[in-house]
């Protein structure tokens, strides 16, 4: 039987939300919450929320940053597990997610899977995703979100090494790109990764064209692009500089610099 393992990152009150993405309780799925930050008493009504199901395994930790949430999620895989996939607190799942996802592997040789995912109403989808499914290159994994990535279990199980970026996500100094490292890592672990254009996730939807609003955020991207590309980065980095010139906030020679200064770090 396989089983699907939901890793969800929490963050303060918003764990109390965490309940309701979870799917009718059924053997074949698990999931286990790891919460920052979160009071004695949000704690205690979340238990006491989730108290008639044994499927939900619960960390509460005082570390700050996504990243370090979801390795220690991942630290937390049931042995039986088959797959995982990532989610967030304010995300919903479609009813048929276990299904989706478990029929995705088994017609696939790939060890990681990205998927779609659509806005709250499941009416359009929040990017534009391509059509058909696609063997996934340096490139295409720049534009995933952590949402959309599911991962043989066994993967991260007997290759600890593989973990998303601590310096990097949402939370950290750097607050952008954790997501295209870890599958850069994935891949040159030899995972195969691919896209399969079914909806798993449902999220609010985003105004797309995002600003580059400081220097720490350029700097991300060119930790980054070094750690994907490696020496090409130096003439990435310049592309995606005037690539994303219009976007750009703050001053442009000085995110010049930065994202040269991220390549260094």
């Amino acid at each position: 039987m396989e089983k699907v393992t939901f890793l969800v990152a929490a963050y303060g009150d918003r764990l109390l939300n965490v309940p309701d993405i979870f799917l009718k309780q059924r053997e074949e799925v698990s999931y286990v919450v790891v919460s920052q930050y979160t009071s004695k008493s949000t704690q205690d009504e979340f238990l006491k929320k989730i108290s008639h199901r044994s499927d939900v395994f619960s960390v509460f930790s005082d570390e700050t940053g996504v990243t370090k949430s979801r390795n220690l999620a991942i630290k937390h895989i049931p042995n039986d597990a088959s797959y995982v996939f990532f989610l967030d607190d304010d995300v919903e799942l479609e009813e048929l997610a276990y299904e989706r996802v478990v029929q995705a592997f088994s017609r696939n040789d790939y060890e990681v899977l990205t998927f779609s995912v659509s806005d709250l109403a499941g009416s359009r989808l929040i990017k534009n995703y391509a059509a058909k499914e696609f063997k996934h290159n340096n490139i295409s994994i720049l534009k995933v979100g952590t949402i959309e990535i599911a991962v043989k279990a066994s993967v991260l199980i007997d290759k600890p090494h593989l973990t998303f970026p601590e310096n990097l996500g949402a939370g950290a100094k750097y607050p952008l790109c954790d997501e295209p490292v870890f599958l850069s890592r994935l891949s040159k672990s030899g995972c195969q990764l691919g896209f399969v254009p079914e909806v798993i996730t449902r999220h609010p939807l985003e105004s797309s064209g995002k600003e580059i609003k400081n220097r720490n955020e350029m700097m991300a991207r060119g930790i980054a692009f070094r750690e994907i590309f490696g020496s090409l980065s130096l003439v990435l980095n310049f592309a995606f500089f005037l690539k994303s010139f219009k976007k750009i906030r703050y001053s442009k020679l000085l995110a010049l610099r930065d994202i040269y200064k991220g390549y260094f770090l």
